[in-house]
């Protein structure tokens, strides 16, 4: 288990991936918080991803959540 640098949330290390920051920085995140960072990034309001991957990421990471009752 490894923690989500935005949310502090500990996850299996399967459901993290690294994003670029806007200090052009690497920081690894869950698929919830890489859609938040990406959205802040480029400016945008999506509620997901474009990328099917990058999406089952963040599905993947909500029903985590949902299976271990923490809140989304």
């Amino acid at each position: 288990m490894k923690k989500c640098s935005q949310c502090g949330i500990k996850y299996p290390e399967k459901l993290l991936a690294p994003i670029m920051t806007t200090k052009g920085t690497s920081v690894d995140v869950c698929g919830i918080c890489g859609l938040n960072l990406s959205n802040f990034i480029l400016g945008v309001r999506r509620t997901k991803f474009n990328g099917e991957i990058a999406e089952q990421m963040r599905l993947d990471a909500i029903e985590f959540r949902k299976k271990n009752k923490i809140k989304i």
